[in-house]
């Protein structure tokens, strides 16, 4: 709990939620955890089979406890 400290991400789940039935996460391997205990993750570069549009998204991580935190929220453009 402490800020200064890296996010410790065992056994957590990430997700990339969108509001619609889109979505990434580490459930089903489009989101790594890169260390976990250095609280790094990545989305790696893959290829979107997406409809053209605006997504707004947020990053959902789920703890072991149940405790879930939204950190990272945005939009996302995809052209073709």
């Amino acid at each position: 709990n402490d800020p200064t400290l890296p996010m410790d991400l065992s056994s957590v789940l990430i997700e990339l939620v969108t509001g619609t039935p889109y979505g990434l996460s580490t459930a089903n391997g489009s989101i790594e955890i890169v260390d976990a205990t250095g609280g790094i993750f990545k989305i790696p570069e893959q290829i979107i089979s997406w409809p053209a549009g605006t997504y707004n998204f947020k990053i959902k991580i789920t703890f072991l406890s149940g405790r879930v935190r939204t950190y990272v929220i945005g939009t996302w453009k995809i052209l073709k």
